[in-house]
């Protein structure tokens, strides 16, 4: 089956670690209908209900298969989240901007 959206994910970001983002775009063509279409992906930091940092970017699909450059991966260092107590929140968003359906 496919679908036009992806639900989001959701990762908790402890105070001390680096993370990085780099997520199977192979596999977001296979999601889409007709496998076709533009997806804008986000990355959402959030601490304590307050959004941190976001990064985004335009990707484009045909026939399932990623158009053009790859993206760099989402990088997040530890320095940017010191509160020990209180983890941080990375959530990982895929949305199409031309949504096509099913006839």
């Amino acid at each position: 089956m496919a679908y036009n959206y992806l639900v989001p994910r959701i990762a908790v970001l402890p105070a001390g670690f680096d993370c990085t983002v780099a997520p199977p775009l192979d596999l977001v063509g296979a999601l889409l209908l007709d496998g076709s279409g533009n997806v804008d992906m986000t990355v959402r930091v959030t601490h304590e209900n307050v959004v941190i940092k976001t990064w985004s970017c335009a990707l484009v699909f045909a026939e399932g298969k990623l158009q053009g450059e790859r993206p760099k991966p989402f990088e997040w260092s530890a320095e940017h989240l010191r509160d020990e107590v209180n983890p941080g929140f990375l959530e990982l968003d895929f949305r199409t901007s031309d949504p096509t359906f099913p006839k």
